[in-house]
């Protein structure tokens, strides 16, 4: 249900491929999807956001903007598309020594054109999500840490087509497109100290449930979506403390429906019948829920 709406979404998979339909109509893209129905999921991989490289944390960045603004999502869609052209350009130019010079100056003017659009909307939505990050965290951890993200980028220096004209000489060496939105980052601290380098796992794993509930709001404040929230292995590396406040959170009006699971059936099942206004209990076995 989508507010008084019902709404079908049905998967078909085919040898070739996979199609996906609303209400029996076949999506043209499934980038047309993305937001009509929103979710956020808490999962044990997303500790790769904190461990790995800048290319995780844009994509959960890129994720969460997607899902309130489509427009955003063609145009992000659209970079990557020309920067796969600009970065075969290059790498071409590596082998035959020969450039195209006007193929190459429109491809940057077009990259430059969709980077500072997408460099600005990053900044934008972070303005808004900074301080419910930093509420949500000094909730979870009973202000005893203050939790921290900034947003790294060239584009914050310079603008986009003048750090492509310097760094034609790098990109022509390496042969790829070495500045713009898609080498950006994002630094996740505590009190003032980096995350990947001195956080414990509670801290990591609070830390990315902060995240992932102030996405969430976020949904909420700029579409009035009211998000479904997935929790997968919640109960793992996180005191019974925090775990008594994260789910405090979850039992406000905001978190409408919420699917957990847990490997201890008889641990989620009374945590949440205590913390929780409402819950059902679905038993999997075999990979079937009864």
């Amino acid at each position: 249900m989508l507010g008084d709406e019902k709404t079908s979404i049905t998967c078909k998979f085919t040898k070739q491929k996979k199609e996906f339909f609303k209400n029996g109509v076949i999506y043209d893209k499934l980038s047309d999807h993305i937001g009509s129905i929103p979710v956020v999921m808490v999962a044990p991989d997303d500790i790769a956001i904190i461990n790995d490289g800048s290319e995780e944390r844009r994509r959960f960045l890129d994720a969460a903007i997607a899902q309130v603004n489509n427009i955003y999502l063609q145009r992000l869609i659209t970079y990557n598309k020309i920067l796969i052209q600009r970065n075969s350009l290059l790498k071409n130019l590596g082998n035959t020594g020969y450039p195209d010079e006007t193929l190459l100056h429109v491809l940057s003017e077009q990259l430059a054109e969709h980077g500072d659009f997408i460099f600005e909307e990053r900044k934008k939505y972070l303005v808004t999500f900074l301080p419910v990050f930093a509420e949500l965290y000094s909730l979870i951890t009973e202000g005893k840490e203050e939790g921290k993200i900034e947003y790294v980028s060239n584009l914050s220096l310079e603008v986009h087509i003048q750090l492509l004209k310097e760094s034609l000489r790098d990109d022509i060496y390496a042969q790829r497109t070495t500045t713009g939105i898609h080498k950006d980052d994002i630094r996740f601290l505590i009190n003032e100290n980096m995350l990947r380098d001195i956080g414990s796992q509670g801290q990591i794993k609070s830390f990315l449930i902060a995240l992932k509930l102030c996405q969430f709001k976020m949904m909420y404040l700029l579409t009035g979506k009211k998000a479904i929230l997935l929790l997968d292995d919640v109960f793992e590396k996180l005191d019974k403390r925090r775990l008594e406040v994260v789910f405090k959170i979850l039992s406000t009006e905001e978190f409408i429906q919420i699917f957990i699971t847990d490997a201890d059936e008889h641990r989620s099942f009374e945590f949440c019948q205590e913390h929780l206004n409402v819950f059902d209990h679905f038993h999997v076995d075999n990979n079937l829920i009864e």
